[in-house]
């Protein structure tokens, strides 16, 4: 192996290879030490911060509890001495409170003095359990009163073994029994007597929290400590007393019920670290916390995270080195191998033979490989458009439901918009007919390559351009705008721009191409609609001619007629896609029925509109159909210029465009032939008295078949049932008379078989979102023609 890696060394691209990987395995130890030595300070920085902290924390706390808990015991003394008088054992046994009132006075008079923690107590009470309660005279005589049944629940829930219990603030017994003035008070119990189980009464003590909690002791900047009375669902604080707000004692609460003396945690949104420390007496605890520098800055972060992707980068550098250093040597010594094999070598110039010999045929293996890699790579590179095509088609199809998705798949084909807007313009070649009559399919495949490059190159100087073939006759440019630019800017700027590709077109080529521009939008995900905007432009080509450029917002949008046409070709075209596809000649003819009903009922429409309509739809039933091939275009492409190119009229462009159909749909068999004339016979019908009341029943009686089973035969071949077929058809109609005519709702709802005009504006609303007058309203002419007297 020694020999082997020795000889690969006089290789100069293994030695180049072999440095490569030293540098980089250097390069990925120095990060690694780096990123370790940060690590490891952090570490350390937090291990003394701790540490400074548990010492700060035991002399601050150490303080504050040796002051707090000798006042807390001399209370507790206070309340045994109470509690241990005769006069009250007494008046537990007897259940009688006024036993207590000699005692009570002589107690109280003195207790100013005998206790130095009376200065944050408010009163003391006695409760004898149904015997009353009396109250201490600090100041004053001792009072006897009775209290609810709702207070007396309180201190019935006192337990022995809690030495103290905290009650709640709205307690009657604080503050002599006024629940007012006890809103700002402690109030804590101890169950008498202290010695045995049973419990007869309760020492009830009111303290001022701010008179008991103040400390004397001086804190730092930023440090809290906070008493915790027992029951742990409050604290105080020590330097000025009053209660520690909810919002902040709530992390440490938690933390602190779960047994835990020690922990980090965010008060008022900033990190600090908290101690926990027991009191002497029991139940009550001790909080002490500071600011705490926890190590986390987005700076720190970005920089372990530039370091992170720089030790992943290179150690996978490391590993295709490493790889490829081994693949080298796995090339050599099978070689080697090999040819010992072969033949033997004579001695002294078999060394220098073999290597030669060697290093030839790794030549020779490279070069393949690089054959096969770029191979690969153009493989992939036809994929990937591929993939972008399909991706680009969607977007301008449909809005986007998830625009983020869109955005990630945009991303792995590599496509990288911006967000500061975007625009389609969709390039149709002039006299398609023409073009497909004078041209070969290879010349024509040229063409369109030249049309779709020159676009693009062009255009790429100001945005980013992505090609799509629609069709054969269409090429849409999906346009991204490269900078911010104010909309009435932009819009200028892709008309220049457009305009310099159709001047460019027609002076290298003898041929025209219309295009149309949908408006500039700033979301991606609503793309399709500045895509349905430039095919709509388009067709008012049939007005500006051959070689037009068609914006749109310099359509006039009181050509309500051609939108109009416009919008029922698709739905037609829609239909007549799917029969094709499904072999429907019937549900196609329907269609071709229904258009011609459309055309006959608008006066004066242009001869070249209705021509134009027609080639689109025989386009359309050409590219939809199951063995469509350009080659098979071509033929049909001769036959549509033969009879659309010089149109006659329009029952002979109806009556050839139905031949058209029926050549195009595929043949069914001879039951589903059955069925097709039927099903055509009923849409006849329908068609022509869709107006009437008509009925599935009433049909299926007259033809002597099985209402269910027509029903669903119906739907087989149309896709829907009988009634929404009928309502659609109705609908449909009742959309043309508004436009059309000057018939109010209610004579209308009549034309297309409703009686009630009521219903008929239910039904319409469910179709189309809006009544009828919010219809006619927004698809009628508003502007003044100047050749009008109104």
């Amino acid at each position: 192996m020694f020999v082997v890696f020795k000889r690969a060394l006089g290789s100069f691209q293994f030695r180049s290879l072999f440095i490569r990987l030293i540098s980089y395995f250097l390069l990925l130890v120095v990060i690694l030490a780096i990123l370790l030595s940060m690590v490891w300070r952090s570490w350390f920085g937090q291990s003394l911060q701790e540490k400074e902290i548990d010492i700060t924390s035991f002399d601050r706390l150490n303080s504050v509890k040796s002051f707090q808990d000798a006042l807390l015991r001399d209370i507790d003394q206070m309340i045994v001495q109470l509690a241990n008088m005769e006069a009250v054992q007494k008046s537990l046994d007897n259940k009688d409170a006024s036993l207590l009132y000699p005692a009570v006075i002589q107690f109280g008079s003195d207790f100013r003095q005998r206790f130095k923690s009376s200065y944050c107590i408010q009163s003391v009470t006695i409760y004898i359990n149904e015997g009353g309660i009396v109250q201490v005279p600090i100041v004053g005589s001792p009072s006897n009163t009775v209290i609810a049944s709702s207070e007396m629940n309180a201190l019935a829930n006192i337990k022995k073994e809690d030495r103290w219990t905290l009650l709640p603030q709205n307690t009657g017994l604080s503050a002599n029994g006024n629940s007012h003035s006890a809103g700002g008070y402690l109030v804590l119990s101890r169950a008498i007597p202290l010695v045995g189980s049973t419990v007869k009464g309760t020492v009830v003590v009111v303290f001022d929290p701010v008179a008991l909690f103040q400390s004397p002791f001086v804190q730092e900047s930023g440090e809290k400590i906070w008493v915790v009375p027992p029951g742990q669902d409050k604290a105080f604080e020590t330097l000025g007393g009053s209660r520690v707000p909810e919002d902040d004692f709530k992390a440490v609460s938690r933390l602190l019920a779960s047994g835990k003396l020690a922990f980090n945690t965010q008060i008022e949104r900033v990190p600090y670290a908290v101690r926990i420390s027991d009191s002497t007496l029991f139940n009550w605890n001790y909080v002490y916390a500071v600011p705490y520098d926890d190590g986390a800055s987005w700076a720190k972060y970005l920089l372990y995270g530039v370091l992170l992707a720089a030790l992943a980068a290179v150690g996978w550098q490391v590993t295709a080195k490493a790889r490829q250093i081994q693949r080298y040597i796995a090339t050599i010594t099978a070689m080697l191998d090999k040819k010992r094999k072969k033949q033997e070598f004579v001695s002294g110039s078999a060394g220098s033979n073999e290597f030669s010999y060697v290093i030839s045929e790794i030549h020779s293996l490279m070069e393949q490989r690089l054959l096969l890699q770029n191979r690969m790579e153009q493989t992939e590179s036809a994929i990937k458009e591929t993939n972008r095509q399909k991706v680009l088609l969607e977007a301008l199809s449909e809005p986007a439901v998830d625009l983020d998705e869109r955005l990630q798949r945009f991303a792995e084909l590599d496509l990288e918009p911006t967000e500061f807007g975007y625009f389609v313009a969709v390039v149709r070649t002039d006299n398609y007919l023409e073009f497909t009559r004078k041209y070969s399919l290879g010349d024509q495949n040229l063409l369109r390559y030249f049309i779709s490059k020159v676009s693009e190159e062009l255009l790429s100087a100001d945005y980013q351009v992505y090609g799509v073939r629609n069709n054969a006759r269409d090429f849409t440019l999906f346009c991204n705008l490269r900078t911010k630019t104010a909309i009435s800017v932009a819009r200028d700027a892709a008309f220049q721009a457009v305009n310099t590709v159709t001047q460019h077109i027609h002076s290298y080529l003898n041929l025209t191409v219309s295009v149309g521009i949908g408006d500039i939008l700033t979301d991606l995900g609503c793309i399709s609609e500045s895509y349905k905007q430039a095919l709509q432009s388009l067709e008012f080509s049939f007005l500006k001619g051959a070689g037009s450029i068609i914006p749109t917002w310099h359509v006039r949008h009181n050509h309500h007629l051609a939108m109009f046409l416009y919008n029922e070709r698709k739905s037609v075209e829609q239909e007549i896609a799917a029969a094709i596809q499904e072999g429907a000649a019937a549900r196609a003819v329907f269609e071709l029925n229904r258009m011609e009903n459309i055309l006959r009922g608008l006066d004066n429409c242009p001869p070249s509109l209705i021509q134009q309509t027609f080639l689109e739809i025989a386009m359309t039933m050409l590219h939809h159909h199951p063995g469509f091939t350009h080659e098979a275009e071509q033929q049909q492409l001769k036959d549509i210029h033969e009879h659309l190119g010089n149109p006659g009229t329009l029952a002979e462009m109806i009556e050839w465009m139905r031949q058209l159909a029926g050549r195009l749909c595929v043949p069914p068999d001879h039951d589903e032939a059955a069925k097709e004339s039927v099903i055509a016979h009923i849409l006849s019908y329908i068609q022509a008295n869709h107006d009437k009341d008509i009925s599935l029943n009433g049909i299926a009686d007259q033809l002597q078949m099985d209402p269910s089973y027509l029903s669903r035969l119906f739907k087989q071949e149309t896709g829907m049932n009988f009634i929404d077929y009928l309502l659609s058809l109705r609908i449909k109609h009742a959309k043309v008379l508004l436009l059309t005519t000057n018939g109010s709702v209610g004579e209308i709802s009549q034309q297309v078989g409703y009686f009630n005009a009521a219903s008929f504006i239910r039904i319409f609303k469910k179709f189309e979102g809006v009544t009828p007058g919010q219809y006619r309203a927004a698809n009628t002419d508003k502007s003044l023609d100047i050749h009008e007297i109104y």
